[in-house]
């Protein structure tokens, strides 16, 4: 999946554009849109700022959502659709306390995160 900027930078690239002239032509700031790539600015608050940042990338609809829940997850917030089922599923108190109490290492939390993909 990535992170936020990781994202963001691949999908600039993909346009073919440099920084500069990714900027340029969508009408956004230099500095503060560098500092997203690098991932030394958090990810927009707003949708629609994001909307903007990303408007001469082409993203599909599938993009835009990943890139959108990898902002809000890197800024503490739980994207709509994992509230969702949060919300309805009585097991995730028991689930989230069990993941809280395990020794997860980064590739133990990889594995698991494929599994609960390749299961859903």
């Amino acid at each position: 999946m990535g992170t936020f900027s990781e994202k963001l930078k691949e999908y600039r690239m993909r346009t073919g554009m440099g920084l500069r002239e990714y900027c340029q032509i969508a009408e956004i700031d230099f500095s503060n849109y560098s500092k997203y790539e690098r991932g030394v600015l958090n990810p927009p608050k707003m949708k629609e700022a994001l909307k903007k940042i990303t408007s001469k990338m082409d993203l599909t609809a599938e993009e835009f959502i990943e890139l959108h829940e990898l902002a809000l997850i890197e800024r503490g917030q739980i994207p709509p659709k994992l509230m969702e089922k949060i919300e309805t599923t009585g097991q995730t108190a028991v689930f989230l306390r069990v993941i809280g109490n395990a020794s997860l290492t980064k590739e133990k939390l990889e594995k698991l995160m494929r599994f609960i993909e390749s299961h859903d």
